[in-house]
């Protein structure tokens, strides 16, 4: 088996392409190598026998020889770079997964699994009753979200309109081409060879930033919620689609840690400074357009398809990053 990761040198890409190599499966890696972070995640995919390319998505691709199936990765993954950058987020995000998707429909119908997001809910979900705790946010009608919940227009940030775009593309290729594609709306996902900032990956940046004793700024109250997933179940989830795409194919799934795997920012920044040393110091800042207050995975559809569930506790794997951070 050969497959293609696009984004390969992201996050979640390096993960998964090690993961692959270690079940011995051919891994072709595409990046367009825009962040310092991919380029630093280079050396050790190539260690682990990842045959790579750089490509921009924002063109046709060229042919790259017999692939089984695409997992396509590649994205801007930051909700105030689309504000500030909303054309350059469309080509990343909604132009790139059409290239994908033509790609795989030209060379004989791969099968392509997407990673979407749960901002494609966005300002929807906003509108749901919650109460608010000293530390957290909390539904009071719907605890968990599942693929069911409407999406409607106008409630989007530029980033999760381009990737609910490339959300409806992949839904739409499967109707009309017979491209076999699996949609995944994936919620915060967390774990080793990730880089995040302010801006995306907030779990990886508050942790860096307290073993750092750098200061981190909140935007809101810090009362909201994600359910966080580590990276390793993720790649887990996906390398099963692999194996089962004919059972999963033209399916659209929420993906996260589940309700026992949520948390709140103020949470964890009472985890980490619990941990001693310096506590981690905190600026609070006025709210950022279209952040969810709470949000978390209904997952009874991908449990029920695949007998998938998350298997690391999200207070494990925060206490395994802090760990292994320098």
């Amino acid at each position: 088996m050969r497959i293609l990761v696009t984004g390969g040198a992201g996050f979640i890409g390096t993960n998964l392409c090690l993961a692959a190599r270690k079940k011995g499966i051919k891994v072709l890696g595409i990046d367009n190598l825009s962040k310092r972070s991919s380029t630093k995640n280079l050396p050790l995919l190539t260690k682990a026998g990842v045959r790579f390319i750089r490509a921009d998505l924002r063109k046709p691709l060229q042919s790259l020889g017999n692939v089984d199936t695409i997992i396509h990765l590649a994205a801007h993954c930051s909700t105030p770079r689309s504000f500030r950058k909303p054309v350059s987020d469309f080509l990343d995000n909604a132009l790139g997964t059409l290239n994908v998707l033509e790609y795989a429909r030209k060379r004989g119908k791969i099968p392509v699994i997407y990673a979407s997001t749960i901002k494609v809910y966005s300002d929807t979900v906003n509108r749901l009753p919650i109460k608010a705790t000293r530390t957290r946010y909390t539904l009071l009608k719907e605890k968990t979200i599942d693929e069911r919940f409407p999406i409607e227009p106008g409630s989007h940030s530029p980033y999760g309109c381009s990737k609910y775009a490339g959300d409806l593309y992949c839904q739409e290729y499967w109707q009309s081409f017979g491209v076999p594609t699996v949609v995944n709306r994936l919620s915060t996902v967390f774990g080793p060879h990730q880089h995040g900032s302010e801006e995306a990956g907030w779990i990886f940046h508050f942790v860096n930033s307290k073993k750092q004793s750098q200061p981190v700024t909140v935007f809101g109250t810090g009362k909201q919620v994600r359910d966080a997933l580590w990276v390793d179940d993720l790649t887990g989830l996906l390398l099963k689609q692999i194996d089962k795409i004919e059972k999963v194919k033209g399916n659209v799934y929420n993906v996260g840690g589940g309700n026992k795997n949520s948390l709140s920012l103020l949470e964890l920044i009472d985890r980490l400074n619990r941990k001693g040393g310096k506590p981690l110091a905190v600026k609070f800042d006025k709210t950022r357009r279209s952040d969810l207050k709470v949000f978390i995975c209904n997952l009874s559809k991908i449990k029920r398809d695949l007998r998938w569930q998350p298997t690391t506790d999200v207070w494990t794997g925060i206490d395994t990053l802090y760990q292994e951070l320098p």
